[in-house]
């Protein structure tokens, strides 16, 4: 089970960028102080790969615990990786379905869990990573 994937320009967080009529300004909902539960594109293929191996019928959630971003931290992170630097701006759940359709939900949740069933039975071990700075990057 991942949590929300990142890295080289991919993933759900590429939704910040993508979006029609933003112009590469990210968009946050609310105060945008919920927290996502992440996980680099790289270490998600490693706990496949690793599950693979695995007994069957096991269940791993695919997060790296030492990071929870806020979607007004990854949305920030966005706008730079897109060439707007400080236009990251608070739009309303009704304003955001319209512009992220059915994710806008999922964006809003305060997701956390932990990858600790990973780490012990298949020693899984994500890398250490700053999202953030990889995300004003690569986008």
């Amino acid at each position: 089970m991942p949590a929300v994937v990142y890295g080289h320009g991919g993933g759900l967080i590429g939704q910040f960028i993508g979006a029609p009529g933003r112009a590469g300004a990210a968009h946050y909902i609310g105060a945008g102080d919920n927290r996502w539960a992440v996980v680099h594109v790289e270490d998600i293929a490693e706990l496949y790969v690793a599950a693979l191996a695995s007994p069957a019928g096991g269940v791993y959630a695919g997060v790296d615990d030492s990071q929870s971003p806020t979607m007004r931290q990854i949305a920030e992170a966005a706008s730079v990786a897109a060439g707007h630097p400080g236009t990251a701006s608070s739009i309303t759940m009704e304003p955001a379905r319209h512009e992220y359709g059915p994710l806008a939900d999922a964006f809003a949740l305060d997701q956390r869990f932990t990858a600790a069933h990973a780490h012990r039975v298949l020693g899984w071990t994500p890398a250490k990573r700053d999202v953030l700075a990889e995300l004003a990057t690569n986008g």
